[in-house]
């Protein structure tokens, strides 16, 4: 009954109008539709139980965002997502672009990718490969790197080849596969005549420095066979288990009368009375050579020289010195995050060992990968992803066996 009462009300209504208009018109009810959209968020790089801070802002719309989701009948427009900072016990993550406007269309679906990464992380080894660049595992982006040399800043990026010993100060994920590059460092240890050659270790001693070479020694414009007492080249180095020096890469170059020799390391036993200092065994003198920074010991220098060692000292020509926020030891430190390859030294349990020039501790919450804590002893070659303590020592978050 109140259906039919509804009609009778609505007829009397149309009448009256009808009548009040002269019968030459009518009114249409009109409705408000609202166009929506969806939105689609996808977030990585986080460990697990670690949760995302996004918020999402715009039309009639504050909505927190702690992991992926669809997110359907938003009005059509502009909105903006805000990304905070998040933090577990060994790492803070974060976006490069903190804060962005997205677009909702009608009936359409936008999605968005979210790919949370590290501050400030450093890692210090070789290049085994490319697209954009592999170091110690982990897939760093050069899109828009910046290249460091001892010839000056602003380098190329494609002048990095196989098996060069790098400095990569960037972000990278949580599971420590990917990475954005935003400087890469590189300075060859050693350039000089090759005094003599062992193919039975196999080895080639320059600047008095014996230095090994493997299987999984890099060769550029040239193979160990064809090497020949008197060449010339430049090699990457890294230390070994036993404290010797191991060839990452190996660069021939043609004979020149006019070659600049080189050295790069760190200083010690700076004696400013007799204007020397050593880099390893070799005894520096910086008495008539062009310095650009402050001698200090423990920094990172590359020495220039126009002549090979005479009487068992190095003389240097030019001297450039890495500032603490570019290399040595500071350099590291300036940066808690650490991915680092090596050979175990210094063995005393997994909670005290060095890698290289570090000290590395572990605790309950680290991840083993290829082996287990019981597997770590001298010699044995890891990787490891940590941060440094108050007390200067790399907590170690994952530590993979091998290179």
């Amino acid at each position: 009954m109140k259906i039919k009462r509804l009609q009778v009300a609505v007829l009397f209504l149309s009448f009256v109008l009808f009548a009040c208009s002269g019968g030459e018109s009518s009114v249409t009810p009109t409705q408000n539709i609202v166009s929506v959209g969806n939105l689609s968020v996808n977030i990585s790089g986080l460990p697990d139980g670690l949760s995302a801070d996004v918020t999402l802002t715009g039309t009639g719309v504050n909505q927190k965002i702690t992991g992926s989701e669809s997110i359907t009948g938003l009005t059509t427009g502009t909105y903006t997502l805000t990304t905070a900072t998040v933090l577990d016990a060994n790492y803070n993550y974060s976006l490069d672009t903190p804060a962005f406007d997205i677009s909702i269309t009608e009936n359409q679906t936008t999605e968005v990718s979210l790919d949370y990464l590290t501050n400030e992380v450093v890692s210090h080894g070789v290049i085994t490969g490319f697209g954009s660049v592999y170091v110690n595992g982990t897939h760093y982006n050069t899109d828009a790197t910046q290249l460091e040399t001892d010839e000056g800043d602003d380098e190329n990026i494609n002048q990095l080849k196989l098996g060069m010993v790098v400095s990569v100060k960037g972000t990278l994920s949580a599971n420590g596969v990917e990475g954005i590059a935003k400087s890469i460092r590189h300075t060859s240890k050693i350039k000089g005549i090759i005094d003599s050659i062992d193919l039975v270790t196999p080895s080639i001693t320059v600047l008095s420095q014996t230095i090994l070479i493997d299987e999984q020694t890099i060769f550029h414009d040239s193979e160990l066979d064809a090497l020949q007492a008197t060449n010339l080249v430049s090699i990457d180095i890294v230390d070994t288990e036993s404290g010797e020096f191991l060839a990452t890469r190996i660069k021939l170059y043609d004979d020149d009368p006019d070659a600049v020799f080189k050295l790069s390391g760190n200083i010690n036993e700076l004696d400013e009375a007799t204007t020397t200092f050593t880099i390893y065994d070799i005894t520096v003198n910086y008495g008539s050579a062009e310095v650009n920074g402050d001698l200090v010991d423990g920094t990172l220098v590359s020495v220039k020289s126009l002549q090979q060692i005479v009487d068992s000292v190095f003389i240097a020509e030019s001297i450039k010195v890495f500032s603490d926020d570019e290399h040595s030891d500071n350099y590291y430190t300036s940066y808690r995050n650490h991915a680092i390859n090596g050979f175990v030294s210094d063995f005393v349990s997994v909670e005290e060992f060095s890698l290289g020039d570090f000290d590395i501790t572990t605790n309950d919450e680290t991840e083993y990968k290829g082996g287990i804590a019981d597997d770590i002893v001298d010699g044995i070659q890891l990787n490891i992803h940590g941060r440094i303590n108050s007390d200067g020592k790399i907590v170690a978050k994952k530590v993979r066996f091998g290179k």
